[in-house]
């Protein structure tokens, strides 16, 4: 496996069709303000919109448009095919889908076993005329899995998180410094927005902290947000539609 690049402007594939996901990601959104009873509600639901538009839709068109160029600092990883030297049988949209099912799968047994969550979601009160009772709760629940799961997998871990591998390896020559740092920086900054967006407790952190670092290593290995994206959405959902809140790994100190 060569971990020379994560990412890389002329290697990432599929960027287009992120973009397009990002696109009916920000209509569904939309078209659910017009369902909010709170007003508060629908700012939070404009929050997510203009985050994934200017950290996740923003950086990768412009990483398509410049696929051939090395002089810009941003990256992104969508799902890395070529000239990056990991198993082809992981190299493979299919293949990743698989993968995320297998650990959402795993996620959710552990949440429906222990009745905790690896990270917090937004809640939403969204009121659509044709849908009552179980159908609107599944609907909310969706909405908050799109507005937190998709949308913070990718802004951390198909922006942040390579281009700051990206820089630390331009400035400082090295693969290992680059992993190691973008890792802890992206770590970091996923569990501080944790703490400022949904005001989580210290101890709630430690599990949010867990989740970030997995969410690195998956990309690290498997060269794709698709896993991440699948896992972070399922943790979301179950978690609003069954009204958990308590933290999976969370540990008094």
């Amino acid at each position: 496996m060569d971990f020379e690049t994560l990412g890389g402007a002329e290697r990432s594939s599929y960027v287009k069709w992120f973009i397009l996901l990002d696109m009916i990601v920000i209509g569904i959104m939309l078209f659910a303000t017009l369902g909010i009873v709170a007003n508060a509600g629908v700012w939070q639901i404009y929050f997510y919109v203009v985050f994934l538009l200017a950290l996740g839709t923003v950086p990768s068109a412009l990483t398509f448009l410049n696929r051939d160029k090395q002089d810009l600092p941003i990256d992104t990883v969508t799902l890395e095919e070529d000239d990056v030297q990991i198993d082809d049988r992981l190299a493979n949209w299919r293949v990743q889908v698989a993968i995320g099912l297998a650990l959402s799968v795993l996620i959710g047994y552990n949440i429906l076993t222990y009745g905790g969550i690896l990270v917090q979601y937004p809640s939403f009160a969204i009121s659509v005329p044709f849908l009552t009772g179980t159908w609107a709760a599944l609907f909310n629940a969706t909405i908050a899995a799109l507005a937190s799961g998709y949308v913070e997998t990718r802004v951390f871990w198909s922006f942040l998180m390579p281009t700051a591998y990206n820089l630390i390896n331009r400035h400082y020559d090295s693969v290992v410094l680059a992993l190691a740092g973008s890792t802890v920086a992206t770590t970091g900054l996923f569990t501080v927005y944790h703490l400022w967006v949904y005001s989580t407790s210290i101890v709630s952190l430690q599990s949010v902290m867990v989740f970030g670092l997995i969410n690195c290593l998956m990309v690290i290995f498997l060269r794709s947000v698709v896993s991440n994206a699948l896992v972070h959405f399922t943790n979301n959902w179950l978690g609003s539609i069954l009204n958990i809140s308590r933290s999976l790994f969370g540990i008094a100190l």
